[in-house]
């Protein structure tokens, strides 16, 4: 996901500005605070209660598999890696009897089966060869492993397990058994990702930046006597150069960048490349409903839901310390003071534009004056409309950002009932992925966790967690500790190691 909103950043950075972009629907005829909220019923997956967890023999280790997500790299489980094998105990993370693997599948994201494959088949870095490794030499058991995934890991993950579990069970990599015994994801769309279906709004966004925030800067710089001359030919300039490089260089990146693997998990389950509807289907086999499998969905306050998305798509949260991705305000900040600005010119052009109508009605009267005052003040009250209105254009994109891009991911959805419009709302979302979506894991062993830290406010830290931002933050570190300590689901006990 973290490219689609990098490519938004990327056209509001290169006018001069921290990240902006422009509302993708005018909503004129729905009041955007009048919705109904969609609600979430976690019961359409059955809890398949785990009666044989196995848990971890005491005097054994085991191997943990991070898996990235859509863009990602290994580098992406960092922090969380190097957390769980080595502990954090200055944030209250001990050490776990554990070695950590990051796999990276980014090569291979052709497709969700070739990235599945590039995984699960004799390779080096594969999950295969290091089971095999641990078969070997660790002394680790690789059915009692655990892939923790995030994202469009996480998808690519029930890919693995559907394969090694119900359609190819006879694969060379299972000749020994099961190379992982437990699977964990966290903010994946596990029943489509929404915003898959609105790469064209996206590119209106970046297309609305691009001509109200540059025309704006470029206006402010033209003089006087000369913006008037040229508003209306400049705008419509502004229009086809932004328009233009949305609409044919953004879908170039788009194409280039996501391949065929984002077609298995959009929204339209109709389309025969989605993998949906057949991994929900296999999930009625046995052997797949009594596997350990969970799912931790993120969640996100949506008082500016962007610019705290936005925040950990710029900033890397695993440039923090161990869960230390917290701050969410970064970003807002700056932004906002870039807006404030915005502000402060607008209304220094209004009081402006006002002088130069007053003197020139005020003495148009005069012999000899009237000439003057036509061609010089007339001229300038007219520029400086002009660049009250550019940033008016500036100042409204960045009041309905927030509700457009919820639009964008699916989190507000505009429907009618005959010819009176209706808001449905989904407020359960981490900026990027539905909650709904994120939940959707068929027959898990353990409910779907809910990752929000300081939801109970007893703690001085900004409550919420974003969908990249839940890789490396107090959220992510509570979820962890609790699943080793065995209070979702005892298959995924993993003791503290008490040796040096």
């Amino acid at each position: 996901m973290k490219k689609i909103l990098a490519t938004v950043i990327f056209a509001s950075l290169t006018i001069g500005l921290h990240a902006q972009c422009d509302s993708v629907i005018k909503i004129d005829k729905v009041d955007p605070q009048k919705y109904e909220d969609m609600k979430i019923d976690p019961s359409q997956w059955t809890i398949v209660k785990n009666d044989d967890p196995k848990p971890l023999t005491p005097e054994r280790k085991r191997r943990i598999y991070f898996i990235h997500g859509l863009g990602g790299t290994a580098n992406a489980w960092t922090q969380a890696a190097l957390a769980c094998q080595y502990g954090a105990p200055n944030v209250g993370f001990p050490k776990r009897k554990c070695e950590t693997t990051l796999i990276d599948y980014a090569n291979h994201d052709d497709n969700l089966l070739s990235a599945t494959t590039a995984i699960r088949q004799p390779a080096t870095g594969s999950i295969f060869a290091q089971a095999e490794l641990d078969r070997n030499g660790s002394g680790m058991l690789p059915e009692q492993a655990i892939i923790i995934a995030h994202s469009q890991g996480g998808v690519v993950t029930r890919q693995l397990m559907d394969l090694d579990l119900v359609t190819d069970k006879s694969n060379s990599s299972l000749r020994h058994g099961m190379n992982y015994g437990g699977v964990v994801t966290i903010a994946s769309p596990l029943q489509g990702a929404a915003i898959l279906s609105h790469i064209n709004d996206i590119q209106t966004m970046a297309s609305d930046a691009c001509k109200k925030i540059a025309s704006a800067t470029i206006k402010e710089e033209l003089p006087n006597l000369i913006l008037p001359l040229i508003n209306n030919k400049l705008n419509v300039l502004m229009d086809g150069v932004c328009g233009t490089a949305a609409n044919t260089g953004l879908p170039m990146i788009f194409n280039a960048y996501y391949k065929n693997i984002t077609k298995a998990y959009t929204t339209d389950y109709s389309n025969p490349n989605n993998r949906i509807n057949a991994l929900n289907s296999n999930s009625n086999n046995a052997d797949y409903k009594k596997f350990p499998k969970m799912a931790f969905y993120a969640m996100e306050p949506q008082n500016t839901l962007f610019w705290r998305t936005m925040n950990w798509m710029v900033n890397n949260p695993n440039q923090e310390y161990y869960f230390d991705a917290n701050d969410d305000w970064r970003l807002y900040n700056s932004v906002k003071k870039s807006m404030d600005t915005f502000q402060l010119k607008k209304d220094a052009h209004d009081v402006e534009a006002k002088r130069c109508h007053d003197i020139c009605y005020g003495t148009c009267w005069l012999p000899f004056v009237n000439i003057f005052t036509s061609s010089i003040y007339s001229q300038r009250m007219k520029a400086e409309r002009a660049k009250s209105a550019a940033y008016a254009d500036a100042l409204e994109w960045f009041n309905n950002v927030n509700t457009s891009w919820k639009y964008a991911i699916g989190a507000l959805e505009l429907r009618w009932i005959g010819i009176v419009p209706l808001v449905k709302s989904n407020p359960n979302n981490d900026g990027v992925v539905l909650a709904e979506s994120a939940m959707g894991l068929p027959s898990p062993t353990h409910k779907p966790v809910e990752i929000y830290p300081n939801k109970d406010k007893t703690r001085d830290i900004e409550k919420g967690s974003s969908h990249m931002q839940v890789r490396n933050d107090r959220g992510l570190k509570d979820a962890l500790k609790n699943l080793f300590e065995g209070k979702y689901d005892r298959w995924f006990l993993t003791p503290e190691e008490t040796q040096p």
